[in-house]
């Protein structure tokens, strides 16, 4: 579905269970994008028919290739729902993150972030800027990247925030001493390692173990890093 500006504004629900998309204000027609992203919405609720925890994030098969200007409009119309959303989860770090720096110049297409056009930010003590050549991240360096996705019909949907947090030496073994976050577009908590929902945020430290940087980081694009 899309409105007449080619944005949608919605809200995510659950009702008995399942999940609901209500779109609110303007226009409406049907587009093409909206089942590809209601699939995959409904699949990162958990929503799954019992299938194990993801191996990866569920991707959208076919997003719209935009251009580094196209892209950043993209988000700066769907950005104020994004952070609106993302703070209802009551997560300090969704409030104090828009104000880090952002180190990549216009959203970028992730692969490892399921076809999502992301953005990441960090807080100084990351030294993030540093990319392939830091030494490594001390307790309290915190990592976000927030996403959206564009469908092959132009339509913009908000989409998860994701969040590293490097604990104390030895916190956390298996993650190598990160926590990972992930918050759906509602501001609904989908899963924290060792908290609530661990399991299905389990795949992202084995990803990024798998970064060939050597830091366990995946870093923009050489052309949009600033």
């Amino acid at each position: 579905m899309t409105a007449a500006n080619g944005v949608v504004s919605t809200r995510i629900i659950r009702a008995a269970g399942r999940l609901a998309v209500v779109v609110l204000g303007g226009a409406i027609a049907v587009g093409a994008g909206i089942a590809a992203i209601m699939a995959v919405a409904a699949a990162e609720t958990g929503d799954t028919g019992g299938l194990p925890a993801p191996r990866e994030h569920f991707a959208l098969p076919d997003p719209a290739a935009l251009d580094g200007p196209a892209a950043e409009a993209a988000y700066r119309s769907v950005r104020p729902s994004m952070l609106a959303a993302y703070q209802l989860s009551r997560d300090p770090i969704t409030r104090r993150y828009p104000s880090w720096q952002r180190y990549n110049d216009v959203p970028y297409l992730s692969k490892q972030h399921g076809r999502r056009y992301v953005n990441i930010y960090a807080n100084p003590a990351a030294a993030y800027g540093d990319f392939e050549l830091g030494v490594g991240y001390p307790p309290g360096a915190v990592i976000v990247k927030d996403s959206f996705s564009v469908a092959a019909d132009g339509a913009r949907y908000p989409a998860p925030l994701f969040i590293m947090e490097r604990l104390a030496p030895g916190a956390s073994p298996a993650t190598d001493d990160w926590r990972y976050t992930m918050y759906l577009p509602d501001g609904t908590l989908f899963g924290t390692t060792d908290g609530a929902g661990s399991d299905k945020v389990a795949f992202c430290a084995d990803c990024h173990k798998k970064a060939e940087t050597g830091t366990g980081m995946f870093f923009p694009p050489t052309a949009r890093r600033r």
